[in-house]
């Protein structure tokens, strides 16, 4: 069962980005930070904050030449906390650059838990294809 769909308000206009959430946001608790978003991140490993409702998750913002990405500990507590699942979209707006405060919206979904083709859907170049 899903969890309750929280209010979707207007973004204000600041970068953000958008995740749908594969089997490997869920269970390896890492998510990946779009290439096309990366710009926007420091160019070395940081304290973010996740701000979803009326809490607040510490994650921790991992720069490599290659691939950027929020690791385990602070992500594993953002998605059990609010009980995510696969198919679930997110929209992280960047609301504090110095800081790297992000607000999260989280789009339920009702993906089923079911093998896709395509890719396995950790990065933009290997995407998992809905038919």
């Amino acid at each position: 069962m899903f969890a309750q769909q929280r209010e979707i308000v207007p973004l204000s206009g600041n970068p953000y980005f958008t995740r749908t959430l594969s089997r490997y946001d869920v269970h390896d608790y890492r998510l990946s930070i779009p290439k096309q978003f990366s710009h926007h991140m420091p160019k070395d490993s940081a304290r973010a904050l996740l701000f979803c409702g009326d809490k607040m998750w510490e994650v921790h913002y991992v720069y490599h030449k290659d691939n950027k990405y929020f690791r385990r500990s602070g992500w594993r507590a953002f998605v059990v906390d609010n009980d995510m699942h696969m198919g679930d979209g997110c929209v992280f707006e960047l609301m504090d650059k110095e800081k790297m405060h992000f607000k999260v919206q989280i789009l339920r979904g009702d993906a089923p838990d079911l093998p896709c083709l395509g890719g396995d859907g950790r990065n933009s170049s290997d995407p998992i294809l809905i038919d």
